[in-house]
């Protein structure tokens, strides 16, 4: 996956990993019509109009009472969490003054989460060569509050080993893949994201967390 520009806002689709699970479905099934030559246009049309079925599901997270909040699965109320408080963030195209628009629980569940996307999507690397590196002070802090404190000592730890400085991440701005490709080898990130997977789920924890918090998202 090519890297981000770290001036730019984050480009993960709200809806998170099932939405990029799903581009690529739409993306399968129109070229399996094409190649089987075969005319659906039902089934093109629904395939085409899974992005806007996740984009109503987003509202319909945002637009939630505490109750019906309470009443939603894990999965679903991991989506739910994501969607209220990124929500809050998009207003701004200023991605640090939308920051400033979350309460202190909003931030803690927002930037466990999005360290999460970037994880199951690309890994450490990519989310401190992403715009999401902007969140890399709060990372350790969100562990500790949600009580994932295995990701904050293995966070700290890789900090600490490469003498890391989360305040200054200008070393990490990627222009091109090359330049990405360069980052990846200054550090093991390799070894970093498979002992993430070796810890428990992080958002077993956002969900616990939130859970304890409704009336605060």
């Amino acid at each position: 996956m090519k890297p981000i520009n770290r001036s730019m806002r984050l480009l993960l689709i709200p809806a998170m990993k099932k939405t990029i699970s799903i581009i690529i479905l739409v993306g399968v099934i129109l070229c399996s019509f094409v190649s089987c030559g075969k005319s659906n246009s039902e089934e093109t049309k629904n395939a085409i109009d899974f992005p806007g079925k996740i984009n109503r599901e987003r509202e319909r997270y945002i637009a939630m009472s505490v109750q019906d909040l309470s009443k939603l699965s894990n999965e679903d109320l991991y989506e739910a969490v994501f969607a209220r408080t990124d929500n809050i963030v998009e207003k701004y195209t200023d991605q640090i003054e939308g920051f400033k628009h979350l309460s202190g629980f909003q931030m803690v569940v927002y930037a466990a989460s999005i360290y999460e996307l970037e994880m199951a999507n690309g890994g450490l690397c990519q989310c401190l060569v992403n715009s999401s590196g902007e969140l890399a002070p709060v990372f350790s802090d969100a562990f500790s509050e949600i009580g994932a404190e295995e990701h904050r000592e293995l966070f700290e730890r890789f900090l600490t080993e490469n003498n890391i400085d989360v305040y200054d991440l200008t070393s990490f701005v990627c222009k091109n893949e090359k330049e990405y490709e360069a980052q990846r080898a200054r550090f093991d990130y390799d070894s970093y994201d498979a002992a993430y997977y070796k810890l428990p789920p992080l958002t077993e924890y956002i969900v616990r967390y939130a859970r304890e918090h409704l009336e605060s998202l």
